[in-house]
């Protein structure tokens, strides 16, 4: 059986040949539909045996209760910790690449100065024991990096902007666990958390009954719909506690080829994220994957004043 697309899948006579192999799943073009509902698949006669065997074969991620990803980029570049390049792209073609981190396997922590000088990737690349990065938070009017933080081997990092207090952050506490909620860096952060990144601004933290995002973007200067189509650097949280680090446009001209926030939302979705925040992008986006310079993604080269890296424990 030659399969070219899932649309090709969904004209199958169920009655007649309701089962579909993985080995058959496997000649699906990646480049065309990438995503099955899993209604559609048992449908066709996909059970879950078959679904995991695809997830261990080809290397697809599952994205939530309703979805599979078949993403046959992933690499698996330490314990906790992968890269893929996803296999769709925003609606003008912009490149996704994808992190998802296990925060109890790995360490996750900002990488920044005194918050107004800038970081170079090359000072990042060097990093003992580095297996990722991405760019971190916007940098404000008087050309500070808006978002408190906090690295074991570092001072605090303080911004001083109220602005801060109204976005959110990802921090991991002393013993270990993973925090993602609204505000800055407490007065006593440095005896609470391990490490704290802030600065993110809110896309969604809620999901509807639906499995659709309540889009709910905290820039007081724009909405979901006009913001402008510009490259991107995205964090999620899945339901299971994973963490996804997402650039979303790449190359000299990745700023004018990205994509707008209802559109990063709707990626966030679809990649299994239930809560979504938005990073510093445009010229800024960059990630960083030392191990595998091919994987990394970068827009036009810009040095930005901080970067949330993922370090081997």
């Amino acid at each position: 059986m030659e399969l070219s697309s899932t649309s090709a899948i969904k004209k199958l006579d169920t009655n007649h040949d309701s089962k579909i192999s993985s080995k058959e799943l496997k000649k699906i073009d990646i480049n065309k539909d990438q995503v099955i509902s899993l209604t559609e698949a048992k449908s066709f006669g996909i059970n879950t045996k078959d679904i995991k065997e695809i997830n261990n074969n080809f290397k697809s991620s599952k994205t939530d209760t309703n979805n599979i990803a078949f993403d046959f980029s992933s690499n698996q570049i330490s314990s906790g910790f992968s890269v893929s390049k996803v296999n769709f792209k925003s609606k003008n073609g912009a490149e996704i690449t994808m992190m998802k981190i296990d925060p109890e396997k790995v360490d996750i922590k900002p990488i920044y100065g005194d918050g107004t000088d800038t970081v170079s990737a090359e000072t990042v690349r060097n990093q003992p024991n580095l297996l990722g990065a991405i760019n971190g938070p916007l940098y404000g009017p008087k050309t500070k990096v808006m978002g408190d933080m906090l690295s074991p081997d570092k001072n605090k990092y303080d911004d001083g902007y109220q602005y801060t207090n109204q976005t959110y952050h990802l921090g991991i506490t002393k013993n270990g666990k993973l925090e993602v909620a609204k505000g800055g860096l407490p007065a006593d952060g440095e005896e609470k958390y391990n490490s704290f990144s802030g600065g993110m601004q809110k896309i969604y933290t809620e999901i509807d009954k639906n499995g659709k995002p309540v889009f709910d973007f905290d820039n007081a200067k724009m909405n979901i719909t006009n913001s402008p189509r510009t490259a991107r650097t995205l964090v999620g949280i899945t339901k299971d506690n994973k963490v996804l680090f997402v650039t979303i446009g790449k190359g000299s001209k990745g700023h004018a080829n990205g994509s707008n926030m209802e559109e990063a939302s709707e990626i966030m979705n679809k990649l299994g994220a239930v809560k979504a925040f938005n990073y510093d992008g445009g010229g800024s986006t960059h990630m960083i994957i030392p191990g595998d310079p091919s994987l990394s993604s970068s827009t036009d080269g810009r040095r930005v004043k901080g970067y949330i890296g993922i370090f081997k424990k």
